[in-house]
């Protein structure tokens, strides 16, 4: 009874933190920061509203922890293994690569959460313009949505692309960089 209580106010504190702390930050609507709380609540609350947006930040919420769990292991080890703390300040700072990285892995979490949320809802929907092939998949002959999910990553076109993508980025990137 409580969990679902928690379900719901967890989600609106995270919209209210989140919206106040850009607005009071950019100061997109001025300096007054009880117009920005103000706008803040509203925000909340009409996250609250929409049992999507609920079940999107449910989703996403444990593998952010989870990542931030990780990264504070990982400054923890290195700081054992006598790694200074402006070292790592300056690496997370000023590397693009590593800045890059984690916006992919929100980007990566993000997308599941809305594949998780709207997946099987818009199968339906996308299957009348596909072929054959999808309409079998939503008439339920080739398994789940998250199966048919796990079938399409490990493709192995899919894998040949990415293998390809992967090359291509290495290749740029060494091309393109600038003498050490």
């Amino acid at each position: 009874m409580i969990s679902n209580y928690i379900a719901v106010l967890l989600p609106a504190l995270l919209i209210f933190v989140v919206v106040y702390a850009l607005l009071s930050k950019t100061e997109l609507l001025g300096k007054n920061k009880a117009f920005a709380a103000a706008v803040a609540i509203i925000a909340a609350f009409l996250g609250i509203l929409f049992k999507d947006v609920l079940v999107i930040i449910n989703f996403m919420a444990p593998w952010f922890v989870v990542i931030f769990i990780f990264l504070v292991l990982l400054l923890v080890l290195l700081m054992i293994l006598g790694v200074k703390e402006e070292t790592i300040a300056e690496f997370v700072s000023k590397n693009k690569g590593f800045q890059m990285l984690i916006i992919a892995i929100a980007l990566i979490i993000f997308f599941a959460a809305l594949g998780y949320v709207y997946g099987e809802r818009l199968l339906p929907v996308t299957a009348e313009k596909a072929p054959s092939e999808a309409k079998a998949i939503t008439a339920g002959e080739a398994g789940t949505f998250k199966e048919n999910v796990f079938k399409v990553i490990f493709n192995t076109k899919v894998l040949g692309a990415l293998f390809i993508l992967i090359v291509a980025i290495f290749a740029i990137v060494l091309l393109t960089r600038e003498k050490i």
